[in-house]
């Protein structure tokens, strides 16, 4: 009765491990699936970026305090490479014309997407840049305070870890 009781020991433990390296494997996917990062966003002061000024430029546009936050977004992409970005800008509707208001609000995509490709965030981590005009207000554009939420650039995260890798 022993002897029948050891190799059969010996096989619910290699089962039992089998299946605890497969669920371990599943959260682990699964782990990364639900990690998310809330990327901050960088707000730009009325009319800006100009038609002539570029990523090179970005410095004299936005504040130390919009810099840091752009910085900080540089290092989490450096940092975590798995972690893509989706750069959207945005115009409020007082300061521009509608179709102007569309070419602003890529204008600020495009300064921010190329800085963060002169700044060595590989092409392949970032999508964009586009241009949301006024379409996605954070604010109703009663108040400067409100219009200034609305003159934005913001960087959706994603995911580039492919299904099923780890």
């Amino acid at each position: 009765h022993r002897k029948l009781r050891r190799p059969m020991m010996r096989i619910v433990a290699w089962i039992f491990a089998a299946l605890l390296a497969m669920l371990s494997s599943y959260l682990s996917i699964h782990r990364a699936d639900a990690y998310s990062v809330e990327f901050k966003r960088i707000y730009f002061p009325a009319g800006k970026p100009l038609q002539s000024e570029s990523s090179a430029d970005i410095d004299k546009v936005l504040d130390q305090e919009q810099m840091n936050v752009l910085l900080g977004l540089l290092q989490t992409l450096k940092e975590d490479p798995i972690i893509g970005a989706e750069v959207m800008g945005s115009a409020d509707k007082k300061e521009c014309l509608p179709r102007e208001c569309r070419k602003l609000s890529l204008r600020r995509a495009k300064v921010v997407f190329d800085w963060l490709l002169d700044h060595g965030i590989p092409l392949e981590q970032l999508r964009g840049p586009s241009g949301e005009s006024i379409d996605w207000p954070l604010d109703d554009g009663e108040t400067e305070d409100g219009r200034a939420l609305n003159r934005r650039v913001q960087l959706e995260p994603y995911s580039l870890r492919r299904e099923g890798t780890k």
